[in-house]
Parts: structure tokens; sequence; C-alpha cells
């Protein structure tokens, strides 16, 4: 992903950091200026509202405000009342991030997700693309009205990853209490 600065024009200080399109998010910018978050009633957007603070060597960022949805990486749903707490260090020319999601609809306890990225010394970016839309089955718009879904107790996908892996569902479906 691609960061750049933004400067003040006037006083030059560093007002926030910017981050191109990434990973499964819209561009984000990251408020440095000391600015609140917005009331729990404001918009919510698909990068968020964002602000960040530096701990030592470590930019910790703090993302609210996302729509519904928004955070896919993790396989699951997020609600609009979601968190999520970035930590972003560099070593050398590694950058090490940190996501901790919170939701307390959907989530019984903050999901972390890590990943590095390299520094691209060349200087040569590969180009932001718009994402193409891709059509998922059935067709909405050949059956207008339809909703996908399926009845309670009739889903044939239920088992798929207990029966593959030899889990029982109960462990599947327990939470955090039957995942350790």
């Amino acid at each position: 992903f691609q960061i750049a600065s933004e400067l003040d024009p006037v006083t030059q200080k560093l007002v926030a950091w910017k981050i191109a399109g990434w990973i499964d998010r819209d561009a984000t910018t990251i408020w440095m200026d000391g600015r609140p978050h917005p009331s729990r009633y404001a918009l919510h957007s698909h990068g968020g509202f964002t602000t960040g603070v530096w701990d030592g060597d470590t930019l910790t960022a703090v993302t609210t405000h996302f729509k519904m949805g928004d955070i896919k990486r993790h396989t699951s749903f997020s609600s609009d009342r979601a968190t999520l707490t970035y930590r972003f260090t560099r070593r050398d020319n590694l950058l090490t991030l940190t996501g901790i999601l919170e939701d307390p609809v959907y989530l019984a306890e903050p999901y972390v997700l890590t990943d590095v990225f390299r520094l691209d010394t060349g200087g040569n970016p590969l180009p932001l693309t718009a994402c193409e839309p891709i059509e998922e089955l059935p067709r909405l718009h050949e059956n207008p009205g339809l909703v996908p879904h399926y009845l309670p107790g009739r889903n044939p996908w239920v088992n798929e990853l207990t029966e593959h892996r030899n889990i029982p569902i109960e462990a599947v479906l327990g939470g955090p209490a039957t995942m350790y």
C-alpha cells in the first residue's frame, strides 16, 4: 500500500497520514492533529474515521465509523459499532501491521490480524485501479425481489467445515469457550 503525509500548508506540521486503498479497506486518513472522533450518530463511511498517536516508534491508529461489514478479511461480519485499532511498526525495510477488531455485536472477544510489508525501494509502485464488481449467483437482476437464503435447519453447507476437518459442530459454534 502507499502512505503519504499531509502537512498544514502554513505551519508545515503533520496533519494526517494518507493510506491509499489497501487490503480490504477504502482509502484511509489517519488524523494526527488531535481531533476527536465524531458522535456515534455521525456518517459511517467505507474508510471510517481514524485518529493516530505515536507510541515510541509505533503509530497506533483507532478507526471507528466504518460501514457495517466493511472489515472483511477476518471472514466474519462487523457491525457499525466495531472499532479497529492498528499498530504500525517499522523495522528497517519491514513494516509490521497489527489490527485488533473489537465488535460488541458479532465478536465475543477481540480478533487480531497481523501482516508484514516490505518497502519498495525501486520507487515504481503498482498503479491503483478500481475494483471490478463480480456477479454472484443467483443473478439478482434476473430475479428482482429474490433474497437468497436458507430456512432454519435447511442450509446444506452448515457442516462443511466440521466434516472436512473432522471437528464437532459444538466446538465450531461455541465461541471462545470451545476455541481454546
